[in-house]
């Protein structure tokens, strides 16, 4: 008499998902990979003195414009404290 081998092999349900990493995560790691790379090659541009030339006026902008929304602010909170 002949006897016959029966293998089961059983395979958890698919999902229909691949599985491993999201694809939002992996594009989200990669913005904040290139975000530090551009903050590092940045700073150190900066430490070795190698800004562009329109950077000092740009600086001097942004440093003026807080010195008039400080001016405006602080006229508001003195209108404030006078009860108007």
């Amino acid at each position: 008499m002949a006897s016959a081998t029966i293998v089961v092999v059983h395979h958890a349900a698919s999902t229909g998902h691949g599985g491993g990493t999201p694809a939002w995560v992996i594009v989200l790691a990669a913005l904040a990979g290139l975000l530090v790379l551009g903050c590092l090659a940045w700073g150190i541009a900066r430490w070795a003195g190698r800004e562009p030339g329109w950077w000092r006026t740009v600086r001097e902008s942004v440093a003026e414009v807080g010195w008039h929304v400080q001016g405006g602010w602080s006229e508001f909170a003195d209108w404030l404290r006078l009860g108007r």
